[in-house]
């Protein structure tokens, strides 16, 4: 459904079986809703801030990727407990050195604790779920 080329040149995919990451080593890592990723046509995927964020229908992942044995692993997960307008996540960008998630039910953006906040919008923009984040 969705590519992504990283900052080390890995391919991120995601695809109705699950997320890949296609190495530059010829490895492939595949991780599905065994591993606890759930992935459809809709999953946010992006980097930013040194992590890979997967967005999906229930909660925004991020993981990171160790520098020196290249294992991604979940570094945490984030739903409307720690402050997301929505579990839905949509995509997520990086601004001006913070963190920002365009989520079914509005725009949030991550605090320095690693909580989110959510984002007021103008009125006429209320009601419109977000589908898409770009920085210019």
């Amino acid at each position: 459904h969705r590519m992504l080329k990283d900052s080390r040149g890995e391919l991120w995919v995601t695809a109705a079986s699950g997320l890949y990451r296609f190495r530059r080593d010829q490895r492939v890592d595949r991780w599905s809703t065994g591993e606890g990723i759930t992935v459809d046509k809709s999953t946010a995927l992006s980097e930013a801030e040194g992590s890979i964020w997967i967005g999906s229908q229930t909660e925004l992942l991020r993981l990171t990727v160790d520098p020196r044995t290249s294992e991604a692993l979940i570094a945490n997960r984030a739903t409307i407990a720690e402050g997301l307008p929505s579990g839905y996540v949509v995509d997520v960008r990086s601004w001006r050195g913070e963190l920002w998630a365009a989520t079914f039910e509005g725009l949030a953006r991550m605090l320095p604790d690693g909580r989110w906040q959510a984002v007021e919008l103008h009125p006429n923009l209320d009601t419109t779920p977000l589908s898409v984040l770009t920085v210019d």
